[in-house]
């Protein structure tokens, strides 16, 4: 019981990860624009599948387009994001702009935010395993004594998930406030 909640855990840990990632700080990350959707033969494809996403610098983004034809939405797109472009060939440079201390109150609220509905998935996990090790003792599936331990296992997992998401949490918040 208490291995399936682990490895239900480290699936919200996880998905959580992926969540805040495109949360940038004054670093560019590929990860900002790879799911942008581009309307490119009248389907939505993201850009990561239209070519290859690059952070040469701090400061910048370049895009490796693989067809040619695929340039003009690519910028559409990144113009309606509000992205600064430059095109030469088939590279496609994305210059962003330093980030206003506004934007980073913005930003860190927005990962709080996001880190809390995490926790709250976790909750739910516990109560819902708790719910299970209550349904196996009231049927005599488990005894008394491997109710409480299990529920005490599950908690403690519970804790240990918890100053995970913080850790990750603080890690973005710092690297948003540089």
């Amino acid at each position: 019981m208490t291995y399936e909640f682990k490895k239900e855990g480290a699936k919200i840990i996880d998905f959580f990860k992926s969540e805040i990632l495109p949360f940038r700080g004054n670093k560019a990350n590929p990860s900002l624009i790879e799911n942008l959707l581009i309307d490119y033969w009248n389907q939505k494809i993201p850009l990561k599948q239209l070519g290859a996403i690059s952070a040469p610098s701090f400061t910048e983004l370049v895009v490796e387009v693989w067809d040619k034809n695929a340039v003009n939405p690519i910028i559409s797109a990144l113009q309606k994001e509000n992205y600064s472009v430059n095109i030469s060939g088939r590279k496609i440079f994305i210059k962003l702009p330093s980030l206003t201390e506004e934007r980073r109150q913005e930003l860190i609220y927005k990962i709080k935010k996001i880190g809390e509905d995490f926790r709250k998935r976790l909750r739910v996990l516990r109560d819902e395993f708790n719910k299970k090790i209550d349904d196996q003792f009231k049927n005599k599936i488990i005894a008394e004594d491997e109710k409480f331990k299990l529920k005490k296992d599950i908690q403690e997992k519970t804790e240990e998930l918890n100053k995970e998401i913080e850790n990750i949490l603080s890690q973005k918040i710092e690297e948003i406030k540089q």
